[in-house]
């Protein structure tokens, strides 16, 4: 992580601990008690500085073992090796001479910080969008402030219109930081979906809305006088009076289609079944290209010049639609026939 980020996300930059060095500095005269605090103040500063160079070393490794040396080999002391390169050095250096990223891409980044989020949704999606952005703008070495990064973030949150109190709240945090701003939002989305569980798979429904608009227009009414509401009441019975009409217009309209769907049976005589059969045959050989020299255009792809079981004199296997060799050019006539062949 960048010294820019930490500083967004942590509100305090990263000071990488010093070397304590090997022994305590206890000065002369110090009394017992003294010694002892300087001395566990010593073990304290030696076990922090400790960490951090072995979590340095170790991160430090995988990423050389992770990048072709020709990259970084600048860096490289046929001594020491990369020794005296952090890190974040490394990180910086590629970035830097590898990492080109350009003014159109830094503004397309930005522009992911205003895009919309869903609070139907994991607001983890909406963290984890904000993150990408910082670590791509610090990569180009044009990191967001922290205060930049909330601000962006909060009106995210209050483009949603659900968390107007939890909003309320944040701003009343003195000096926030990014992962006050996860932790606060995180526990006002967790109360958003107890209370969308609460109000059902519809939320707030169109009942709810019909309910509030009467009580509005109700309220207008009775804000008039007695000759307009005379008015306003008879508009109001015409209309609901329309409306029982278009319902019982529609119901009548569901039952007529109902009954004619239900009525709507197969054929049952020979004859319809007959015809229905020769239609479809038919169907299936205009469809079809399969062609026999013997038999001409056969319905069936598995009756062609080369399949062919009854060959008549002459016949050539190799005759196609497009290259019949004089063969008979005619579909089958009689569809029961022609059925028959196929299935030869």
């Amino acid at each position: 992580m960048s010294p820019a980020n930490y500083l967004t996300l942590a509100n305090e930059a990263f000071t990488r601990p010093a070397n304590p060095g090997i022994h305590p500095n206890i000065p002369a005269g110090a009394t017992a008690a003294q010694i002892g605090e300087i001395t566990r103040q010593h073990q304290a500063d030696v076990k922090i500085w400790t960490e951090c160079q072995n979590t340095d070393t170790a991160l430090k490794n995988l990423l050389i073992s992770s990048v072709d040396e020709q990259f970084i080999k600048s860096l490289h002391n046929r001594n020491t090796g990369y020794v005296t390169s952090s890190t974040w050095d490394i990180l910086n250096f590629l970035y830097r001479n590898y990492g080109n990223i350009t003014p159109a891409q830094l503004l397309e980044n930005t522009a992911k910080l205003t895009e919309p989020y869903n609070p139907a949704e994991p607001i983890e999606n909406l963290y984890t969008r904000f993150d990408d952005a910082m670590e791509f703008a610090a990569a180009a070495n044009r990191p967001y402030t922290s205060e930049q990064i909330l601000e962006y973030a909060l009106l995210a949150i209050l483009k949603t219109g659900q968390f107007k109190e939890a909003c309320r709240e944040w701003r009343r945090i003195q000096n926030p930081t990014w992962t006050q701003f996860k932790d606060h939002f995180a526990t006002a989305h967790k109360e958003y979906r107890e209370l969308e569980a609460l109000a059902g798979p519809t939320g707030y429904s169109a009942n709810n809305l019909i309910e509030e608009a009467s009580t509005e227009i109700m309220q207008l009414i009775n804000n008039v006088s007695t000759e307009t509401k005379q008015i306003v009441h008879h508009e109001l019975a015409n209309v609901i009076q329309r409306l029982t009409q278009l319902e019982t217009t529609v119901q009548q309209l569901v039952r007529t289609t109902s009954t004619t769907t239900d009525t709507k049976t197969p054929p049952d005589s020979a004859t319809d079944k007959k015809a229905a059969r020769e239609t479809r045959l038919k169907k299936r050989f205009d469809n079809c290209d399969a062609y026999c020299w013997s038999h001409g255009f056969t319905g069936s792809s598995a009756h062609t010049s080369a399949t062919c079981k009854a060959k008549l004199q002459g016949h050539q296997d190799s005759a196609t639609k497009n290259n019949m060799m004089d063969g008979n050019k005619e579909k089958l006539q009689g569809y029961f026939k022609a059925a028959k062949f196929s299935a030869i």
